[in-house]
């Protein structure tokens, strides 16, 4: 039995408030604190000869003789040294190699300690002056740079033979920083359960009509294969070994990324069967279920828009409407929600997105002379016309990859084919569970994922925060327009400053019981 609760937060904090920059700043001395200097002395000098040897030896001693202590106060006063190449050549090695050789070079580094970042600083500018020092510099710290292993993230001249989407957003260098472990609300038309690159777990699961939060129930006038869609967007199993050998089992390895690699979908079916449109309150419950069920995020890729004979509610007006109320509920818990614009290509923002608690989502092109403009059909099929507009977008909108997006499709089932919908394998090989789709259903998924990775590297920030983060960081924020919004995110900036907000806090949650033996750790509050 679990009881008597306890919660124990270790943290660490994290001073200064960082500015927004448009380049990476791994490498450079600013972004970096080093303690560490790599030295070639001159072995041939005239004053204080040495070699690394010496320096080493000099350097560990506490009693110094006069030209020792020369030698020492020369090299700035190091706290240590050590060889950079701790295997150490014999003396007919080094005849054989000669004094030029670059292999001998190495052998004559040496890496001095300072202890502190100022006096490493201040010993690097002498040094550079001295005249017996051939090369000096800091031992800078690098990075691991992350790239999935699906075969379908490539770059590729043609959109449907790889993932655009996420090279548009920056995410591969967001993903050098933080790869996401958040819980993101899938209100959708439920998942394909057997899809290999879908990790699906029945315990985050809800369905508004008591069925399985599967899509192989959903009747054939609904369009079966949205949610599958729109799930792989979000958190594919990214790099999953399992994935590669495809559904079923095609000649070739396949596999797509997630933009939130290890985020966690909690899946609410929203769709009733029998019925071919979505009800209002299966949507209004599905985003609660999400919430109460701890979502940091909620991607909410439908709408209901006002010439559909919706009539929005108005919130300041009428707070108790059922919608109204759920959106006050997710924004009181701090959860951020990414919703779809529309795809009338009309100067309306659909609801929920109009609504200003939420991140409203248009979407852009993929062809590369295209790119940074909204996304437009040029064979329009009834109200599928290309991305809306509107005066939400200047204040709380973004664009996101919409067109020909590359994600996980419901195996065997073109779901829109007029559209490029379904499981038509990225060009000719149908029937292998991945597929192109468009709309904006396909760019609120984008956000939701890159929203998933700031909750994961910072998760006590606001919901507010996040959102403020994604706008200001995107590349219209200095003139955000009612066409695209703020424009398109950029996935690292974003990341790397939630990451270094001032005053962060990582927070590690210890949950256990005296009277039991469960127990469990996360960095997710909503647990």
């Amino acid at each position: 039995m679990l009881c008597a609760w306890k919660l124990v937060v270790v943290a660490t904090l994290v001073l200064g408030t960082p500015s927004l920059v448009s380049a990476r700043l791994s490498g450079s001395d600013e972004a970096q604190q080093f303690t560490q200097l790599l030295l070639l002395y001159e072995y041939g000098a005239i004053e204080d000869p040495a070699v690394a040897e010496s320096i080493v030896d000099v350097v560990a001693k506490v009693d110094r003789t006069p030209a020792e202590t020369r030698l020492f106060e020369r090299l700035q006063r190091p706290a240590s040294a050590s060889f950079l190449i701790p295997t150490r050549h014999p003396a007919n090695l080094r005849e054989r190699l000669g004094a030029d050789s670059p292999a001998e070079f190495l052998q004559r580094y040496v890496v001095l300690e300072f202890g502190r970042a100022e006096a490493a600083r201040l010993a690097l500018v002498a040094l550079k002056l001295d005249r017996n020092v051939k090369s000096v510099s800091p031992n800078g710290a690098g990075e691991f740079s992350v790239s999935p292993s699906d075969p379908l993230f490539v770059t590729a001249s043609s959109p449907m033979n790889y993932q655009w989407g996420l090279h548009a957003l920056g995410m591969p260098y967001a993903w050098d920083l933080a790869r996401g472990h958040a819980y993101i609300g899938h209100v959708d038309s439920g998942v394909q359960l057997d899809h290999p690159d879908l990790n699906y777990r029945p315990q985050f699961s809800y369905s508004f009509d008591g069925g399985s939060p599967g899509e192989i129930t959903i009747p054939a006038t609904f369009p079966r294969g949205h949610g599958t869609h729109t799930a792989g967007i979000i958190a594919a199993s990214t790099s999953n070994p399992t994935a590669q050998n495809g559904y079923p089992n095609p000649p070739t390895p396949i596999g797509v990324a997630g933009t939130c690699w290890h985020c966690t979908l909690l899946v609410a079916r929203v769709v009733v069967t029998g019925i071919p449109a979505l009800p209002v309150a299966a949507v209004v419950a599905g985003m609660s279920w999400a919430v109460d069920s701890g979502a940091q995020v909620i991607n909410v890729s439908l709408g209901f828009p006002p010439s559909g004979g919706f009539q929005p509610p108005n919130c300041a007006s009428d707070p108790y409407d059922a919608f109204c109320l759920v959106l006050s509920f997710a924004s009181s818990r701090q959860v951020v929600i990414s919703a779809a614009a529309g795809n009338g290509m009309n100067p309306e923002v659909q609801f929920p997105a109009s609504d200003s608690r939420t991140i409203a989502v248009g979407a852009v092109q993929s062809y590369a002379g295209d790119r940074g403009y909204l996304w437009t059909e040029e064979n329009p099929i009834g109200d599928f016309r290309g991305s809306n507009w509107g005066s939400p977008m200047q204040y709380w909108g973004v664009v996101a990859p919409g067109r020909d997006v590359l994600s996980t499709a419901f195996t065997n089932d073109d779901w829109f084919p007029q559209a490029r919908c379904g499981d038509n394998g990225f060009g000719s090989n149908a029937g292998i569970g991945y597929g192109i789709c468009t709309g904006t259903s396909m760019a609120a998924p984008f956000v939701s994922g890159l929203a998933g990775i700031m909750r994961s590297a910072n998760p006590l920030l606001s919901a507010d925060y996040i959102r403020a983060l994604i706008l200001l960081t995107s590349s219209e924020a200095s003139a955000p327009n009612q066409w695209v919004g703020y424009g398109m995110p950029n996935g690292y900036i974003a990341v790397w400053v939630a990451l270094n907000s001032a005053n962060r806090l990582t927070p590690l949650f210890a949950l256990y019981g005296p009277y039991t033996r469960n127990y469990f750790y996360t960095t997710a509050p909503q647990m």
